[in-house]
């Protein structure tokens, strides 16, 4: 049809193959990335791949992966929870700054020094927004840390969800976010699945982090973390947001092709 309205002979229009890279630099590339992430899967490889110009499918990494040895361990099926949720709390966010979560994660170091780690999530965007630690925290650290991050952000929550821990419904704490106009949403007890977006993110900071590797000290612990959340915010792609970023989703700049770079060279 083309051939005929252009009126060209059809020998002499002919598909020009474009030549992809060569299959052992496609190669390298897959297990370069795979052993710098080494707790990310093959579809998570392949949005790393393709932001570095290669045109490469799912089949083509996993099977490359497979053949190295580095594929995943398959995820272990969830217990099918029975019974039937009363619950009126608010549902997803659907923009950012409309809900956000916040929730406590145990650390320790080497010789065993117990420390908390409060992380407060836009849950729309997965964004980190504000992270605490300290070996005790109280209700004063927690209005301090939502202040600051509400000052950092340039932003104020709608909504606040978490479950009922004594720092979340204490009087200090529900009279600031009263003040600011922030509204509580508070998960049923023994309901952790109400508050998925950090309970997800805390399962993940675990695998990825504090059951990873082994600090000495909280010195240690800071720098780790601190490079572990830019990761997490600037260039881990998550699933639910379409493998983008959580600053590529909430339009920050981010150049993860030169990251991509340097985590291949090395």
């Amino acid at each position: 049809m083309v051939c005929r309205t252009l009126d060209v002979n059809r020998n002499a229009l002919r598909y020009r193959p474009r030549p992809g890279a060569p299959a052992s630099e496609v190669r390298q590339r897959v297990i370069a990335l795979s052993l710098s992430l080494p707790t990310q899967g093959h579809r998570k490889i392949v949005s790393h791949m393709r932001k570095l110009g290669y045109r490469v499918g799912l089949r083509k990494v996993r099977r490359i992966r497979r053949s190295a040895g580095l594929q995943l361990e398959p995820p272990k099926p969830g217990v099918r929870r029975r019974g039937r949720t009363t619950s009126l709390h608010q549902g997803e966010a659907t923009r950012p700054d409309q809900v956000w979560s916040w929730d406590f994660v145990m650390l320790r170091t080497r010789k065993g020094r117990a420390l908390r780690v409060l992380f407060i999530i836009d849950e729309f965007t997965k964004r980190i927004v504000a992270r605490f630690m300290a070996t005790t925290i109280k209700q004063e650290d927690v209005v301090r840390v939502l202040l600051e991050a509400m000052i950092r952000e340039e932003a104020r929550p709608e909504n606040i969800r978490s479950d009922n821990g004594s720092e979340f419904i204490a009087e200090t704490v529900q009279g600031f976010m009263a003040e600011q106009g922030i509204k509580s949403i508070y998960i049923d007890p023994g309901c952790p699945w109400q508050n998925g977006v950090i309970e997800s993110f805390n399962s993940r900071f675990r695998k990825e982090f504090s059951d990873r590797w082994y600090f000495h000290n909280y010195d240690d612990i800071m720098v780790a973390m601190d490079e572990w959340l830019l990761d997490y915010n600037r260039y881990r792609p998550h699933g639910s947001l379409g493998l983008m970023t959580p600053d590529e989703f909430a339009g920050k700049p981010v150049d993860r092709r030169a990251h991509l770079l340097t985590l291949v060279a090395g």
